[in-house]
């Protein structure tokens, strides 16, 4: 193991560290990242494993040890900071992991009892009496941070063994995954078990690398999926924050101008000014790629050789002829340092392959740089210098400078190699030219000899072709023989060729299949926003059709594809374009879509297809804001060149002349009746318009400022209005008189909408909220709903149910009206900020458009989100032949709910059952709910009338016993098992409360139970693993017992009883024949405990729902997993029921939510769907490195862009 080693001190006159990091000490110089700091905060500390990642140089470890370990302390965490040392020889990583827990522990809590040498640091971090107690009193629990995690990939391949063996048990530490040898153990001494809190979770992961190593730890991801859950990437320090990690440790050093000046150098030798977060007027073109960022270790090398220069100068601070003589040169002396004792061709391969010939920034692949240019050894000291990084592209690592800034640099040390290179060419050409004389003399003097000796030659030539005749009759006898032997050659050639010819296409088989691999990776990494290529999904969708496609061993690959489909189940249709989309809207009866976008045009577009309708409608600039008129037949549009003008919606012509204002206008609308249109423009003024004339009605209405947005209410006798003046204003439509004193944001307001009601008002704002308005009081109706960023765009969904949001974060929130906005609902997608948003007409649908990704998208904004009303732990089933969903919830909520199967809506209100005796409730059917009781007084089950909520009979009380528990039957005539003792159960008809038959009693003791479909058959499970079938009626056995290899942990049975799918706690999942007692199929591993398991209706798919919140699917007759985990309860699952059709499965959770999930068939034309046409031959070559597929979207046609015009 290797600690972090910073040998330089920081204090007051040296306040930075250089190349080196920042160790714990130096807190107070470590300035720029405070919102980085707080956000890896959160998320240590909301999840058992963190990933942060991030470029080479960005300054992780300086983040981890000055800006992380501090705070971790103030909420009494243990910060145990690992580097494995990876040299052949070295300890395994597990023991130096152990050897750093206990080093820590020594240190930090001296009276805690230390691991033993011969026990695992999961067992010692499980012990049923740890207690880690700080010197100043205080219970801590440790964090694990394993920096520089890359090495493992690297110089890990020096000692794989240690690395695999380490994954193992790293995967047990993440997941919280009893080892293997434990669980042995423990199934042969239950005892053993009494040791340990094996479901408590007393340390926390933090794992810090290199981004282009993620594809790396995405295979570590199928032993430990908690290593994708929680990530965070490291970015560049913007300039504001490169400013304070200059400025703030040295303001006794500079001036904050000189701090300026110094960014500057970095950024870019003051090319760039930076900008605000928002556009300040609409000629801004927002592009965050193109942002300013500056690279932290670049920065603090400047500022520490400036600091050393001044220093030797004896200067007591920074001085402008300092910066500005010594700044500027900081960088080349810098770069010749790095090169310096290396190869000469080392730094020729810099400047010619790292640099255009025009001296802007260029990169090589690593598989053509190395061997051909570098040594790997050279590589890694060119990274380690900060000088090169390396990055993914397309699944290749390519070498690039590390910042613009060097170009200059390099491009001169190039310029000036080049000149010398001149210099001594023309020095060799003058020496070439005396040479060429002399040459020339000697050559003469040559023929003359050349000349003599030829007539000798020319006589034996006469005597070599006599020779030779007589050869070639010599010859002419042997040739039969020759001929024979040839035939021989021939047949051995041939062989040759077909073996030639099978390693051939051996070799691009293995290519057609690691293409595919690539491409299946690449996809599902963009898709997760893990890939260093960004998180765009058309060609994450586009890589994983040609994957699917391309002719391969590799091809078809079932689980990629349902991973895809499931990540993008919201998402209906991409709409990609090659410009900014700054306005959609759907028409009234949602058939169509309309955009206005940067390139000036208003296009139509199918609702359906994705495909444009009619002729493209154009403007003189930018167009900022559209909407159809109420009948549908017409279109109004804002422009930045000043006009709103109406259109008809058919034929794409313009309806009269422009409407128009004295500067850019922002937004349009119509009124109800379509008569009138209202404008918002730059000019500062509302102004509204008579549609037939387009003529001015009335005055305008002023704001101070830019007016953002416009809206009329529902009945057209109000306005509303938005503006950069903070404000939300509420005007007379026919007066314009203001209605109401201003309503107030904390910044800029960016978009308002009427409720449809019109009692409501909501606002988006550049304060990052939305903020729902009494209308006619003005006063605010509930807390600020947030955002990360600036909020561009807010929209009621028609039945009002709903607030959609769209942000500069990227996202899209769904925020539940009558829940006051808490917990939203998020839509992810966009790569860039998100501009607009409005809802189809039925508010099922929601469309969206990006800024600089170009994109329209579709989604489906009712079906798969969550159902949230309980505030507790939720039970969940479905009622009414499946027309309704049936929740139940315990604790504090003592509620049972319905809701809509189809939308997910809630139907009347929530029946409340309390009581001291009702700690459990749920429905057993539409009429009937049941609640339980479990305490250590009694444990008492009840039934009510679901409609009355009174209760139904007398109520079942069972004296004090432990571990009671309680299953209910949902038939029609429901049943409940009471365990009544570790291996004794009684059965009860619920509605009397009476018992049935005689007492059921297992040879084991008792973990779970369950009854069959048709409440018929009760399973029991044991703490040994093994399963019994008995009759409900009579308590009798039926069949042998069903041995596992560990305690049962669930237990379902098919619809039909003909299978059994039962959860084991040593994470498998096996499948039973109920007729034959035996497994059917091999065991599917699961990545942790199956608390809940389901079966479809047609026995084909099972479903596992684990305590940490996701659900897999599974395929029956392969046990093959269909895609990856669904993601999106916080909180174990609790209960999961499929459909009656078994296309979808209902589940809740203890974090008091229901969700409802597509269970989809792995057919790729289900992602064509989501497309609106195929890559172009060129994209697809480039796409699949020159293999020829044929795509599975037959039905798309080929183009560069949607649409194409």
């Amino acid at each position: 193991m290797t600690h972090a080693t910073i040998t330089t001190r920081l204090d007051a006159d040296n306040p930075w560290p250089g190349l080196e990091s920042y160790c714990e000490d130096a807190q107070g110089f470590f300035y720029g990242r405070v919102r980085e700091c707080e956000k890896l905060l959160k998320r240590v500390l909301d999840a058992p494993v963190t990933v942060l990642f991030g470029r080479s140089g960005l300054g992780k470890t300086s983040l981890l040890h000055a800006g992380l370990f501090p705070l971790l302390r103030n909420e009494n965490y243990l910060p145990i900071y690992v580097r494995f040392d990876l040299k052949p020889g070295a300890a395994s990583l597990s023991c130096q992991l152990h050897d750093a827990v206990r080093h820590a522990l020594q240190a930090e809590a001296p009276d805690a009892t230390l691991p033993r040498d011969d026990e695992s640091l999961w067992e010692y971090l499980h012990r049923a009496d740890l207690e880690l107690w700080s010197t100043r009193n205080y219970l801590l629990t440790p964090v694990l941070v394993l920096d520089q995690f890359e090495e493992l990939f690297t110089l890990g391949e020096g000692v794989p063994d240690q690395v695999e063996a380490f994954k193992y048990d790293l995967a047990d530490l993440a997941e919280n995954r009893i080892p293997a040898d434990l669980a042995t153990r423990i199934k042969d001494d239950p005892a053993e078990a009494r040791r340990f809190n094996l479901r408590s979770h007393n340390c926390k992961l933090l794992i810090s690398l290199r981004e282009d190593f993620l594809a790396h730890l995405e295979d570590w991801c199928r032993f430990s999926p908690a290593l994708g859950r929680s990530r965070m990437r490291l970015l560049p320090l913007g300039i504001d924050e490169a400013f304070e990690a200059v400025y703030k440790p040295a303001e006794h050093l500079m001036t904050p101008e000189l701090a300026h000046q110094v960014v500057d150098i970095i950024a870019g030798a003051g090319l760039h000014t930076g900008a605000g977060v928002l556009p300040h007027d609409v000629d801004v073109r927002v592009n965050r790629r193109g942002a300013t960022d500056v690279e932290p270790t670049l920065l603090s090398l400047v500022c520490r050789e400036l600091n050393e220069e001044r220093k030797r100068l004896g200067k007591a601070a920074f001085d402008e002829q300092l910066v500005e003589e010594h700044g500027r040169s900081t960088i080349p002396n810098y770069y010749t340092s790095c090169v310096s004792g290396m190869r000469p061709e080392v730094a020729e391969f810099i400047e010619n392959q790292l640099i255009t010939t025009t001296g802007f920034r260029d990169f090589e692949a690593v598989e053509d740089a190395v061997p051909s240019h570098l040594t790997r050894e050279e590589l890694d000291q060119l990274i380690d210098s900060r000088l090169v990084r390396l990055a993914e592209y397309h699944g290749t690592q390519r070498i690039e400078l590390i910042h613009d800034v060097l170009t200059g640099t390099v491009r001169s040390h190039r310029d000036q190699r080049n000149a010398e290179r001149s210099r001594r060419l023309a020095e060799e050409e003058k020496e070439k030219e005396k040479a060429a004389l002399a040459e020339a003399a000697e050559r003469a003097r040559e023929r003359e000899r050349a000349a003599q000796a030829q007539l000798a030659v020319e006589e034996r030539a006469k005597i070599e072709a006599q020779r030779q005749t007589q050869a070639l009759l010599k010859r002419t006898r042997q040739l039969r023989a020759v001929l024979a032997a040839a035939v021989v050659v021939a047949v051995v050639a041939a062989s040759l060729w077909v073996w030639a010819i099978r390693q051939r296409n051996e070799a691009q088989e293995h290519f057609r299949a690691a293409t595919a691999e690539r491409l299946y990776g690449e996809s599902l990494l963009m898709l997760a926003g893990r890939s260093p290529l960004g998180s765009n999904d058309f060609d994450a969708m586009q890589m994983l059709l040609a994957a699917y496609a391309i002719p391969s061993t590799e091809a078809g690959r079932n689980y990629d594809l349902l991973t895809v489909l499931n990540e993008e189940r919201n998402l209906l249709k991409v709409i990609d374009l090659p410009f900014v989309v700054r306005s959609v809207a759907f028409s009234p009866d949602g058939s169509r879509i309309v955009s206005g976008s940067a390139d000036s045009v208003v296009q139509v577009w199918d609702a359906v297809s994705g495909q444009p309708v009619g002729t493209p409608m154009r403007h003189g600039d930018r167009v900022t804001s559209v909407a159809f008129s109420p009948d549908g037949s017409r279109i109004v549009s804002g422009s930045a060149d000043n006009s709103v003008r109406v259109w008809d919606a058919v034929t794409g012509q313009s309806a009269g002349e422009p409407m128009r204002h004295d500067a850019a206008v922002m937004s349009v609308a119509f009124s109800p009746a379509g008569s009138r249109i209202v404008s918002g423009g730059a000019d500062k003024t509302v102004r509204v318009w008579d549609t037939a004339s387009g003529k001015p009605v009335g005055a305008p209405m002023r704001h101070s400022d830019t007016v953002a947005s416009v809206a009329f209410s529902p009945d057209g006798s109000h306005i509303v209005s938005g503006g950069y003046d903070k404000t939300v204003r509420v005007w007379d439509a026919v007066s314009g008189r203001p209605v109401g004193a201003p309503m107030t944001h904390g910044d800029r307001v960016m978009s308002v909408a009427f409720g449809p009601d019109g009692a409501h008002i909501a606002s988006g704002s550049a304060d990052k909220t939305v903020q729902m308005w009494d209308a006619v009081s003005g006063r605010a109706v509930g807390q600020p709903m947030r955002h990360d960023a600036a909020v561009m765009s807010v929209a009621f969904s028609p039945d009002g149910a709903r607030i959609a949001s769209a942000s500069y974060d990227n996202a899209i929130q769904l925020w539940d009206v009558a829940a006051g906005g808490s917990e939203p609902s998020v839509l992810l997608g966009h790569e860039s900020p998100v501009w607009t948003l409005a809802f189809s007409p039925d508010s099922r649908e929601l469309v969206s458009a990006g800024g600089d990704d170009g994109s329209i998208r579709l989604w489906d904004a009712t079906s798969w989100q969550p159902m949230r009303g309980h505030s507790d732990a939720a039970w969940a089933g479905y009622f009414d032949g499946g027309r309704r969903i049936g929740s139940g919830s315990g604790g504090d909520d003592k509620t049972v709910r319905w809701w809509d199967a189809e939308t997910g809506q809630p139907i009347g209100e929530p029946l409340r059952v309390d009581g001291p005796d009702v700690g459990y409730l749920f429905p057993v059917d539409q009429n009937r709910l049941l609640s339980l009781s479990h305490d250590t007084a009694n444990t008492v089950a009840q039934l009510w009338d679901a409609r009355s909520g009174k209760p139904i009979g007398e109520a079942l009380s069972l004296p004090p016993g432990p571990n009671r528990e309680v299953v209910a039957d949902d038939t029609t005539n429901p049943r409940i098992a009471v365990k009544l003792e570790p291996s004794v159960l009684q059965v009860y008809k619920s509605d009397t409360m009476r018992p049935v038959g005689a007492l059921i009693r297992p040879t084991e003791e008792v973990a779970t139970f369950n009854f069959s479909h048709d409440g018929e058959i009760v399973a029991t499970g044991s703490v040994q693993g093994t399963v019994e079938l008995w009759d409900s009626d009579t308590g009798e056995r039926i069949g042998r017992p069903m041995k596992g290899d560990s305690w049962v942990a669930s237990i379902v049975f098919s619809n039909d009883g003909s299978l059994m799918a039962v959860g084991y706690a040593n994470y498998r999942l096996r499948l039973w024949d109920t007729g034959t007692f035996e497994p059917k199929g091999e065991d599917m591993p699961q990545v942790t405990l199956p608390a809940v398991v389901a079966l479809s209706p047609d026995n084909r798919t099972i479903a596992s729902g684990g305590d940490d919140g996701n659900i897999q699917l599974w395929d029956v007759d392969g046990q093959k997993q269909l895609g990856a985990p669904l993601t999106g309860h916080s909180a174990s699952v609790t209960s999961l029921h499929f459909s009656s059709d078994g296309k979808k499965l209902l589940s809740s959770s203890g974090d008091g939510t229901l969700r409802v999930w597509p269970v989809l068939e792995p057919d790729p034309n289900l992602l064509c769907a989501k497309l609106t046409h195929n890559l172009t031959p060129e994209r697809e070559s480039e796409t699949a490195r020159g293999i020829d597929y044929d795509s599975p979207c037959t039905q798309l046609t080929a183009s560069e862009y949607a649409g194409q015009r």
